[in-house]
């Protein structure tokens, strides 16, 4: 098991529904962003990510894209929010969209801190 999915483990618990989608989906934003630097901003969720998910599981994109949805809702509905507030760094009064749910695991799974957190290191460590 990997520390991604580890940590998104962490959140939903003991489930049936496969993750596998939602994991790889964060180690390419890892891969495509925090890892070499580059502005998240640039990174195209639906394109780059769903797509690339979809061809690793050989499955279609839309498939992809609705099983990563589901999996981001289902970190929103648990009763016991706190892991996933720890995660996100604060509590939102809506549910983060997918790609935000994404990037917010991304960030705490490459810098073990929420993602405002990570952003705010990284800002001091230039200036």
């Amino acid at each position: 098991m990997t520390k991604t999915e580890l940590l998104l483990r962490s959140v939903l618990g003991p489930c049936r529904r496969g993750l596998q989608p939602f994991v790889y989906a964060i180690e390419y934003i890892i891969q495509q962003s925090f890892s070499i630097n580059v502005p998240i901003e640039n990174i195209c969720v639906t394109k780059d990510i769903y797509s690339r998910v979809a061809l690793t599981l050989q499955i279609q994109p839309e498939s992809a894209a609705r099983q990563i949805e589901r999996i981001a809702n289902d970190c929103w509905d648990i009763d016991d929010r706190d892991r996933l507030y720890a995660i996100l760094g604060k509590k939102p009064m809506f549910c983060p969209s997918p790609r935000e749910m994404l990037i917010y695991f991304a960030a705490f799974s490459f810098y073990g801190v929420p993602f405002q957190k990570a952003m705010d290191l990284h800002l001091a460590a230039i200036f």
